[in-house]
């Protein structure tokens, strides 16, 4: 007498090979991203600009991504490529500043590294998508915004 036995499934080639496609294309997105900011000073970033009128129309620079490939940097680049511009990273102790990255950031529901002091190193202010400031590790990638130097 035959007798019929359940094999339990162990393989499935189709699942398998759908995994790996997926994994593939997961890896393939993750390496344009870091191809695209290689090098973080000459990326070309998407400028949005604001003149503060209460500062005389002092100018301030959202340094935002440009496409799905964008570039976000950690704060210590952010802080860099503004003054490689001859400009500053938006402070977080002035008022001014303060509603000039504002301006910039809630509009958009984007966050924004901000320059100043901090209670305890290796935390940096960084201004959420809601205008509110935290310290956060520095490390992370952000937007940022940056000004026009004084005089």
């Amino acid at each position: 007498m035959a007798t019929s036995r359940s094999l339990a499934p162990c393989h499935r080639p189709a699942t398998t090979a759908a995994t790996l496609l997926l994994f593939l294309a997961l890896l393939g997105t993750s390496l344009r991203v870091s191809r695209a900011c290689v090098d973080p000073s000459t990326y070309p970033y998407k400028k949005i600009e604001y003149r503060n009128p209460a500062e005389r129309g002092r100018l301030y620079i959202l340094y935002d991504i440009n496409g799905p490939d964008g570039c976000l940097n950690d704060f210590k680049t952010a802080r860099d490529i503004c003054a490689k511009h001859k400009l500053e990273l938006a402070p977080q102790d002035d008022s001014k500043s303060l509603a000039a990255v504002r301006q910039l950031v809630t509009s958009r529901r984007v966050t924004s590294w901000l320059d100043g002091k901090t209670s305890e190193p290796g935390l940096c202010h960084l201004m959420s998508q809601e205008g509110f400031v935290h310290e956060q590790g520095c490390n992370q990638p952000v937007r940022f915004v940056c000004r026009e130097a004084a005089a």
